[in-house]
């Protein structure tokens, strides 16, 4: 299983989770989490394992995510022109969150399941060879987020149903660049 920056931050507010209880005793001076990246069988990892599926699930709250794309990509007969582009539609149930409390001694972050959302949106790129030594190429995406529903229990705390989900931008995009693919020799 690969290791991110989300899946280490985790580990450490897990850690720092564990020992909250004691931090009004005592000061922490350091915590070390370690991970390595190896394949390994299951029978030889000294954890318990446990499959969790249907109805365990749905106790747990677990993010869920379908998504529906389609697509095409094409060349121009003489293959001086490529378009590609994809419309998608996203329905996240239980969407997770972190949040940072404060006002915790410990400065803790927490995981929460905030509600559903859903998005949807457009990407295109294209490539343009008008001679043989210059391509001119540029790509944007437009992207409409909305949170569609509110876990009762966060209802004043977090964004209202309807709002646009954070971090997530309606719109980007790279201007056409040229750029040379070949140089032909000076005579």
């Amino acid at each position: 299983m690969p290791w991110s920056r989300k899946k280490t931050g985790l580990a450490v507010s897990a850690a720092l989770a564990g020992t909250s209880a004691n931090i009004a005793q005592a000061q922490i001076e350091e915590i070390i989490v370690t991970a390595t990246k190896r394949a390994e069988s299951a029978q030889d990892v000294p954890i318990s394992v446990q499959a969790v599926a249907g109805d365990d699930l749905r106790e747990l709250r677990v993010e869920t995510f379908d998504r529906y794309e389609v697509g095409v990509k094409s060349d121009l007969p003489d293959r001086s022109l490529r378009l590609n582009a994809t419309w998608f539609r996203s329905f996240i149930d239980e969407l997770q969150v972190s949040r940072f409390d404060p006002s915790n001694v410990a400065f803790l972050f927490f995981i929460e399941n905030i509600g559903d959302a859903e998005s949807s949106g457009l990407d295109v790129d294209f490539l343009w060879l008008p001679t043989g030594s210059l391509s001119i190429a540029g790509a944007f995406s437009v992207l409409d987020t909305e949170l569609t529903r509110i876990n009762p229990q966060l209802n004043g705390i977090a964004a209202p149903v309807g709002s646009e989900l954070p971090m997530a931008p309606a719109g980007a995009g790279c201007p056409p660049i040229p750029a040379s693919s070949t140089r032909s020799p000076r005579r």
